[in-house]
């Protein structure tokens, strides 16, 4: 018996094999790339519409989350008095964007599986507290 087994206990079962040809789980892995890449574009779009150079314009928006970075491009947008219909278009993809941000967060950070043909997620094992059944 090793340290580990001394320290937690007896081994808890194996978590079942989740094949690669999975469907649903190659959904949720493009899902999740594909918003990384839309998320990447917004720090591009914040760079471009703040004037600086790149150098000095991804030390400031580096590493900065997506709603505080849209809330800076929509300053930017006011500032700038950019076309109706380009800050339109800005503000809709924004909006879009921090939707499905709120949707990819529970995907990602909550216990989620698939059953009956759905992906579900829940934070019934990390809330506070449980819900009145």
């Amino acid at each position: 018996m090793g340290l580990f087994d001394e320290l937690m206990g007896a081994k808890p079962d194996p978590v079942p094999d989740i094949k690669a040809d999975t469907p649903h789980y190659e959904a949720i892995g493009r899902f999740v790339t594909t918003f990384a890449t839309a998320e990447a574009s917004v720090h591009v779009l914040a760079r471009y519409l703040s004037g600086l150079s790149d150098e000095k314009a991804r030390i400031i928006f580096g590493g900065m989350r997506l709603p505080d970075i849209s809330d800076i491009i929509r300053q930017i947008g006011k500032i700038d008095n950019l076309a109706t219909e380009v800050w339109e278009a800005i503000d809709n993809c924004l909006t879009q964007v921090g939707l499905i941000a709120k949707r990819r967060h529970i995907i990602v950070h909550r216990s989620s599986y698939f059953f009956d043909g759905k992906v579900v997620a829940t934070n019934v094992f990390t809330s506070n507290e449980l819900l009145p059944v």
